[in-house]
């Protein structure tokens, strides 16, 4: 935030698309490898149970992507995330918890759009909402 409010261009950087970057496969994963993780972390499978709810704790906490999968869940709604930005990119994975306490793991990617960022977070929000909807009216 301090880096933007002292040279406002960057914002307009990271929100440009960028092809090169999105095309070097040294630093990419897919949404179903990311659920993957989500759910070995969940499970207990891939840290201790401290590493874990330190984790969950630091996730619970991301102030960043407030139009992300939290955009349109009700107010309140336990989100525990973590969000991506570069270029044409803008993630969100994490964890939603529903009001009786089940929770289930999301992972949504856009890559390489052109769309605004404001339609693309307000697309991974109505993914985790459908989701909300569907696993909510499931019980």
């Amino acid at each position: 935030a301090e880096a933007v409010s002292n040279n406002p261009a960057l914002w307009t950087e990271q929100a440009d698309p960028n092809p090169d970057f999105e095309a070097d496969p040294r630093d990419h994963t897919t949404p179903n490898a990311y659920l993957q993780l989500l759910l070995a972390i969940d499970s207990g499978a891939a840290m201790s149970p401290e590493s874990r709810e330190f984790l969950l704790g630091v996730m619970s906490r991301t102030r960043t992507g407030a139009g992300r999968l939290r955009g349109m869940l009700p107010m309140g709604t336990p989100v525990a995330h973590k969000t991506g930005t570069v270029g044409g990119v803008a993630n969100d994975v994490g964890y939603i918890t529903l009001p009786d306490g089940r929770r289930f793991a999301i992972a949504v990617f856009t890559n390489s759009s052109k769309t605004p960022a404001e339609d693309r977070e307000r697309a991974i929000a109505e993914v985790a909402r459908a989701l909300y909807d569907f696993y909510y009216l499931k019980s």
